[in-house]
Parts: structure tokens; C-alpha cells; sequence
């Protein structure tokens, strides 16, 4: 049986794995400086922001895993990487719990960054909200100890992220590369 709520139409029709190119810029200096962010976690924001435009973009590549039990259990695994030229920038799992409520995902996972892949971050108070035809996904969590805004959209040719911080923004099309 199919279930035909928002959420699960929004994580069906994502199935698959995913790639696109990333360039993280930062958009506000003062708020970048002004963010409570550890000295590690600005390096790593300015080399995102920097590596694109002296090297070219980042690969994310990402996979939902909708079959495997989102139709019995409710959950949709994901997985998120960021690499350049092979080596792992970031990398996150997460478990997105679909609600009954057909429109709100609760999140639970970790993400690792370079150059310290043995520390694991939780994903606390993360969350996400599907709109009503199932085509775009809201999400609020932290990314470097700031809070992310993110936003998924179905659209032509792929799936179109937007990420935002006070301080940035990226923008990727990720096109399917397995079903």
C-alpha cells in the first residue's frame, strides 16, 4: 500500500542518489564574524566559500533511501557528502521521520567534517515541513553551530537545494545519478 501524504509523495519522488556542484558563499562579513562559531568551524565555512572560486565547485552527492522502510515504518534514510577532488569535506546521516500528520519530518542523525571526521555532531531540534502538493521541503537545523535554513524544490531536471545562514548561502541542482 501506498501512502499518499505530502511527506511521503515529497521522499518517494526523491528516491535515488543525487550529485551536484556547490559553492557555499558568504554573504554578510559582520554576521559571519558576529555568529558564536569555534575557530575550526570558520575555517571551515571560509575554505568552503573559498575552494569554489580558486578551484572550482564541490561535488554533494546525496542518497534517500525511501523503500527500505519509510511505506512500515515511517522513516527515509539520507545521506549528504561534500567532496572536493575525492577527499570528504562533510558528511551527513540522517533518519527522517515521516509525521502522520502528512506535512512534518523530525530528523535524527550526525554529520563529521574535515579535517576532524572522528568527531560526530548531533543534529539536535532539527525539522521539516513538506508543502501540500509534496514538491518542496523546508528544513531548520545547524550547520558549523549556526542555524540553517534549507529548502528542497522539485523542479525540472532535478531538485534544487538552497541553503542560508545569516551569514551565507549556497545553491545546487542535483541531478539523479541512480534511481
Amino acid at each position: 500500500m501506498t501512502i499518499d501524504r505530502p511527506n511521503y509523495r515529497y521522499y518517494r519522488a526523491n528516491h535515488g542518489r543525487w550529485r551536484g556542484a556547490l559553492a557555499l558563499a558568504i554573504t554578510d562579513w559582520r554576521a559571519f564574524f558576529a555568529c558564536r562559531m569555534s575557530v575550526l568551524d570558520r575555517l571551515r565555512a571560509i575554505s568552503m566559500s573559498l575552494v569554489p572560486k580558486l578551484l572550482g565547485p564541490l561535488c554533494m552527492e546525496t542518497s534517500v533511501d525511501y523503500h527500505a522502510s519509510a511505506e512500515r515504518d515511517g522513516e527515509v534514510r539520507h545521506t549528504t557528502r561534500v567532496s572536493k577532488w575525492g577527499l570528504t569535506l562533510f558528511r551527513g546521516e540522517e533518519i527522517l521521520v515521516l509525521a502522520e500528520n502528512g506535512r512534518d519530518v523530525a530528523l535524527r542523525g550526525v554529520q563529521r567534517h574535515f579535517p576532524t571526521p572522528w568527531i560526530v555532531r548531533g543534529l539536535g531540534d532539527a525539522c521539516a515541513s513538506v508543502d501540500e502538493p509534496g514538491t518542496r521541503a523546508r528544513y531548520e537545523l545547524e550547520f558549523l553551530g549556526a542555524p540553517l535554513h534549507q529548502t528542497g524544490e522539485i523542479v525540472a531536471g532535478g531538485v534544487r537545494i538552497t541553503q542560508e545562514t545569516e551569514f551565507s548561502r549556497a545553491v545546487v541542482l542535483l541531478r539523479r545519478i541512480e534511481p
